[in-house]
């Protein structure tokens, strides 16, 4: 295994430990996995033409549990070793690595009738989220992207599931 797939299925593992603890206010850190093959499986089975919901994105569940949050949302994961995340907001080009992981979270998430979400990492800077949908709360603590696809926000990941949970998910 090369080092770039370590470090990215170890950030698989580090965000599917913080969801469950996010999910389940603390109580459990084994809800969410690494999706089969990091979701190869569900890939291809869409050859096949059949949609796997449950494995599609990068992050299911582990636990045979319902949960709204895997049924609403698509998740991308990225660990990428450099990335300029201002450049890549204030110069948009079809070259920027940003804009082209989320085109690609679009696309997947809309085959599979769920909201993209792409996390993701670079060395030595905290995890972050792009998404596409309003948080009241939260406005002042993220970059608007202007996109030629759709526009999206970036945010420090604590701070969006933080939001994300009283907005859409209250106990």
């Amino acid at each position: 295994m090369t080092n770039g797939k370590r470090k990215g299925s170890s950030f698989e593992r580090e965000v599917s430990k913080l969801l469950s603890l996010w999910w389940s206010d603390g109580a459990d850190k084994n809800i969410f996995w690494r999706s089969v093959s990091s979701g190869a499986k569900a890939t291809q089975m869409k050859k096949s033409g059949e949609l796997l919901h449950s494995q599609s994105g990068d992050i299911s569940l582990l636990k045979p549990i319902s949960c709204k949050f895997i049924d609403d949302f698509y998740l991308e994961l990225k660990f990428y070793q450099e990335f300029d995340l201002v450049s890549n907001v204030m110069a948009p080009t079809n070259k920027n690595k940003l804009y082209e992981f989320w085109d690609e979270t679009i696309k997947q998430a809309t085959l599979y009738g769920k909201t993209p979400l792409l996390i993701f990492k670079t060395n030595r800077n905290p995890i972050s989220v792009c998404y596409n949908i309003y948080l009241p709360n939260i406005h002042d603590k993220l970059i608007i992207c202007r996109n030629s696809t759709a526009d999206f926000y970036v945010a420090n990941l604590n701070v969006f599931l933080t939001n994300l949970k009283q907005d859409k998910y209250p106990s």
